[in-house]
């Protein structure tokens, strides 16, 4: 009865054809619970299959009920390899879910089963994952320390693909720190070693990141020549959300050099991608920046126009250039108010803003990731689990979104404070 449609769902996991393994969930489950008790190796493999599939899609709901079932065949079993599994694929689910105490739970029985087993390599991914549940919570000395034991054992197994994720995390730490030269030093390991890998995604990444280091410090040409390097290796890949991410920080690059044009056009073209894959946080912060430089845009157009009407102009310049600077308060207006009202934009200011230094961390995190839960259910997908060809690393280009998105922000504030006395016509639009 079940062959065919069970000759399929081995096709489609074999192939991470995460859909065509759901399409089947029916005959899969139905074949488990019928031989779990013969053949309950089997029957694990079908749970597992399906608790991957629905973690791939985005529901960790309905991969938390899968992994619980794989949790508890192993446990029957004495089963401690498929156990330890189990624990890595809920940690999994939890963070994505948000539940990063939970998740860390989790990993640790994770890692406990990989020491037992011996096996190196999972007990450095397990550590791996722990380092990134303490990064998202704000507890970056307790990440660096998780994620250099990740380093140390993927450098006593030869595993050059966990050095460079390694690398790149603990760079991330510490920026987050506010050691900015520490972390450019592990960044630039990271990218040598993806290059020699041949990894041009890990390279991308080390771009981005190095790119994000140097603005931090101010040095906006280096930071622009790392973006610059990033935008080229996402569109030779063809990750498109890397390219809105790299995009973005282009534009936010060249908006703080004043080369307010560049900075336009590049946020539109992050604007372009973000709402053709339904990258709601990409779009909001597009929606900000142009909001942002249109409106310094102005201001120094305003002036340059006050100490142009002194010099008694022609009876046409004047208007025109008046009518051409409310054209673009409005649009600044709208924008602004668009990316203010957006709760993408209250995730990057709980990223970027509270982090090392607010007493109530956990329950602030918390509330971030409730507001992504509570977006992400909307039509506007996570990139992080539904745009093809993503995958985890959608997670990466949102946290590299923060620092910019909080300068823009402060952009916003002084903008919000400021015109409505300077100007009737914003006040009006107001």
């Amino acid at each position: 009865m079940y062959k065919e449609p069970m000759r399929a769902f081995y096709a489609a996991s074999d192939a991470d054809d995460w859909r065509g393994v759901v399409a089947q969930e029916r005959a899969a489950t139905a074949v488990a619970a019928a031989v779990r008790a013969s053949r309950p190796r089997a029957a694990l493999f079908n749970y597992c299959a399906l608790g991957r599939a629905y973690q791939q899609l985005g529901d960790f709901t309905k991969a938390i009920e899968y992994h619980t079932q794989c949790l508890a065949m192993a446990k029957e079993m004495g089963y401690r390899v498929g156990e330890g599994q189990a624990y890595g694929n809920l940690g999994n689910a939890y963070f994505s879910l948000g539940d990063l105490c939970e998740a860390i739970e989790y990993h640790t029985k994770d890692l406990a089963i990989a020491k037992e087993v011996g096996d190196r390599l999972w007990e450095a991914g397990a550590y791996g994952k722990i380092g990134n549940a303490y990064q998202e919570l704000g507890e970056f000395s307790k990440a660096i320390e998780y994620h250099t034991r990740h380093l140390e054992i993927a450098k006593e197994v030869g595993n050059w693909a966990g050095e460079t994720r390694a690398y790149g995390n603990i760079g991330i730490a510490y920026r987050s720190l506010g050691d900015v030269s520490k972390a450019i030093e592990y960044h630039t390991e990271c990218l040598a070693i993806a290059k020699q890998l041949g990894d041009r995604a890990g390279e991308w990444q080390a771009y981005g990141n190095l790119g994000n280091s140097y603005f931090s410090m101010g040095d906006f040409s280096r930071a622009i020549e790392y973006h610059t390097q990033c935008l080229a290796t996402t569109k030779e890949v063809g990750d498109r959300a890397g390219e809105a991410g790299a995009y973005g920080n282009l534009g936010i690059c060249h908006l703080s050099v004043y080369e307010f044009v560049k900075a336009v056009a590049f946020y539109e073209a992050q604007h372009a991608i973000a709402t053709a894959l339904k990258l709601q946080h990409q779009l909001a912060f597009a929606v900000m920046g142009i909001g942002a430089t249109l409106t310094l845009q102005v201001r120094a157009d305003r002036k340059g126009l006050a100490a142009g009407a002194s010099q008694d102009p022609g009876p046409h310049s004047h208007s025109s250039a008046s009518a051409c600077l409310n054209d673009r308060v409005r649009r600044a207006a709208k924008c602004l108010q668009a990316a203010l009202d957006d709760p993408w934009m209250e995730i990057s200011h709980l990223h970027d803003c509270t982090w090392p230094t607010s007493p109530s961390m956990r329950e602030t995190r918390k509330r971030h990731w409730n507001i992504s839960k509570s977006t992400s259910q909307g039509e506007c997908s996570r990139d992080v689990t539904r745009v093809p060809g993503v995958g985890k690393r959608g997670a990466w280009t949102r946290r590299c979104l923060g620092a910019a998105a909080a300068v823009l922000r402060g952009f916003a504030a002084q903008i919000i404070r400021r015109w409505p006395q300077e100007s009737p016509l914003w006040a009006g639009i107001q």
